[in-house]
């Protein structure tokens, strides 16, 4: 059989992997960063001076260009608006979003090309989604489309302390090197970039000193990191009493950032940590800013929050329908991601009129339903302060039995596994059986996310 271009890439020697991805990172580059780019960042800048009032109108404006172009030159959106009588120019908005039926992934999934906008030019490129649940899916952007994204990205990045071109870190989920490899490097370089990629397959007890160690050479003044797998890697090392180097900044990515992890950053790195949220599809944006608030990015997508509880602070909580406005070659109108968040109604004391988003409770997968019918989300915090734990994932078996994983550190005893089962007990209440089971590691998804939270319950 065929080996596969990434297959191919696991295999070769460390200095031609260097010159492999330098040179898709100078294609990328250019393609983020070229002609327009500069218009685009410039615009963005502009729309984070704006008041909360020119705000909502610049989002329904979007909104609406948004409509009448997927109406207009999209095969989808322009059968789905004839078949519901919905004239896209003419909607009142945003209450006339409900007319239009939310995207499920599996009707893209169905029939892609449907999806494509008849009126940009290629080429387009591909923009593969991780697929946690086990949908993954393939959106395709123009070159425009993803300056625009990318002018957003680089504003937060910017705003995080960073720039680009200075010397950066990368732990995310790209396979780099074969899953038996034992020794260093576990990392490639991307020399255009500037940019040091690491494994986080290949992050453990025996590999840990060789991260330090190349790390405290490299001296990054940034980090781009799924926080799993830093929060590893620096338990690791504490555990084995070896110090990290300072950064800059830290960003973060993919995953739910706990306050734990959060503390552990900022305190072994000596740093600010900037936590940003978004999708590969291109709907929704939110970061960090310097006050510690997470602003959601109406200029970039509409949100709706389905089936929104609203609670004394007028914070409302529900499932995320999102419209990007970014992506004009594959515009997806009120998609449903799979997160659950929570917007708040007070302003952030950075001054920015972006709403802020008090929670990214996570996926809807990722909650647990209790016999009663109740699910429970935002469950990271109920191990703060425990010992001997270097990881832990709950996978519910049923709704009336969890049984939580642990990945034990040397402080693990006995103890540690009452602590637990207490612990999640106070939140889940007695009617549920809890078992602690101490493995040796947790599988990443197959792009190298960390799921806190796994469902293993018979549909039958």
């Amino acid at each position: 059989m065929a080996l596969s271009l990434d297959s191919l890439f696991r295999i070769t020697p460390r200095p031609v992997k260097d010159v492999l991805c330098s040179a898709y990172g100078w294609r990328i580059h250019r393609r983020r960063y070229g002609r327009g780019f500069e218009e685009h960042r410039a615009r963005a800048l502009e729309e984070e001076t704006l008041d909360a009032e020119s705000l909502r109108q610049l989002s329904l404006q979007r909104l609406r260009e948004t409509l009448v172009r997927a109406g207009r030159d999209v095969p989808y959106y322009r059968a789905l608006f004839q078949r519901h009588r919905i004239d896209p120019s003419s909607l009142p908005l945003p209450e006339g979003l409900l007319q239009i039926p939310i995207l499920e992934k599996a009707d893209i999934q169905q029939s892609p090309e449907s999806f494509i906008s008849e009126a940009v030019p290629g080429p387009l490129e591909s923009r593969d989604t991780s697929g946690t649940t086990g949908s993954p899916l393939r959106v395709l952007a123009d070159l425009d489309s993803l300056q625009r994204h990318y002018a957003v990205y680089d504003r937060f990045r910017t705003r995080a302390g960073s720039e680009v071109g200075c010397r950066r870190a990368t732990f995310n989920g790209r396979v780099l090197w074969p899953a038996a490899r034992h020794h260093a490097p576990y990392w490639v370089r991307d020399w255009t970039e500037n940019n040091l990629l690491f494994s986080v397959y290949h992050i453990g007890p025996q590999s840990t000193a060789d991260y330090v160690e190349c790390l405290r050479r490299y001296q990054p003044e940034e980090l781009h990191v799924y926080p799993s797998a830093l929060a590893s890697l620096v338990r690791f090392a504490i555990d084995a009493g070896l110090e990290l180097p300072t950064v800059r900044s830290i960003l973060t990515s993919a995953e739910t950032l706990s306050a734990a992890d959060r503390r552990l950053f900022e305190q072994t790195f000596g740093c600010r940590v900037s936590d940003q949220y978004g999708n590969a599809e291109m709907t929704i944006f939110a970061g960090q800013c310097d006050a510690g608030g997470t602003h959601l990015d109406i200029g970039y997508g509409y949100l709706e929050l389905l089936d929104a509880q609203v609670d004394d602070q007028g914070t409302r909580t529900g499932e995320a329908i999102t419209t990007g406005f970014v992506n004009q070659a594959m515009p997806l109108i009120r998609y449903r991601v799979g997160d659950t968040l929570s917007l708040s109604t007070r302003r952030c004391s950075c001054g920015s009129a972006q709403p802020v988003l008090d929670q990214i409770v996570g996926r809807t997968d990722d909650l647990l339903i209790l016999p009663d019918g109740r699910t429970v989300g935002r469950l990271d915090p109920v191990f703060k302060g425990l010992t001997g734990l270097s990881e832990v994932q709950i996978a519910q078996k049923a709704t009336d039995h969890v049984v939580v994983r642990v990945v034990p550190s040397p402080a693990y005893d006995e103890s540690s596994e009452r602590s637990v089962k207490e612990a999640l007990a106070d939140r889940l209440g007695a009617e549920v059986r809890i078992e602690v089971e101490t493995v040796t590691e947790i599988p990443r998804t197959s792009r190298g996310k960390f799921r806190s939270v796994v469902r293993e319950m018979d549909s039958r």
